[in-house]
């Protein structure tokens, strides 16, 4: 980049906490972009924009990511942050790795979550998030998933602008006083 060279940290766990971050709604944009370059790099290149490209590229395992603007976002299946523990025990009976223990490179890493064997819980629960979604879900899915919400409901990213964010904790914060004066607090 710019005719530097820029070591990374290529572990596993890079990727999974900027994935953490990337899933923290209480962070801002330029936070999460903060804590990427801050994981993916050793020392923070130059060229924060650059730096910042090619760490998603290296998060998208080396892969050039396109975003069509005209396309909605993919429906969302699974969090590597809500699922950590569905995700470690898969890799556990999949591929018999302890990810505690493991040393693996990012891409080591994506390519074995993407070969999860059917019959583990993690792939279980995408499949019936899936099947519920799309209306294609059997009794026992649908059953099991109103029986375990906090298994099956992913929490959706807030997408609104920081001055949407501001308008909706200002009437949140009007809608607690009304309520307080109608109760007498």
């Amino acid at each position: 980049m710019d005719g530097k060279i820029y070591p990374v940290r290529f572990d596993f766990r890079t990727g999974l906490r900027i994935f953490q971050a990337w899933e923290d709604e209480d962070l801002t944009e330029e936070e999460k972009a903060g804590i990427t370059l801050g994981n993916v790099y050793l020392t923070t290149p130059d060229n924060e924009q650059a730096a910042f490209e090619q760490a998603v590229k290296f998060l998208n395992c080396g892969k050039e990511l396109h975003v069509d603007e005209g396309k909605r976002t993919p429906e969302r299946l699974y969090s590597l942050v809500q699922d950590a523990d569905l995700i470690y025990s898969a890799f556990h009976q999949t591929h018999g790795i302890d990810l505690e223990a493991a040393e693996m490179h990012w891409w080591k890493f994506w390519a074995l979550l993407m070969d999860l064997g059917n019959e583990t819980r993690f792939c279980q629960v995408i499949a019936t998030r899936y099947a519920v979604s799309h209306g294609q879900a059997t009794d026992w899915q649908k059953k099991d998933y109103l029986e375990h919400p906090e298994v099956y409901k992913l929490s959706q990213p807030d997408t609104s602008t920081p001055d949407e964010k501001e308008k909706k904790a200002l009437f949140e914060k009007l809608l607690a006083e009304g309520r307080a004066k109608r109760h007498g607090k």
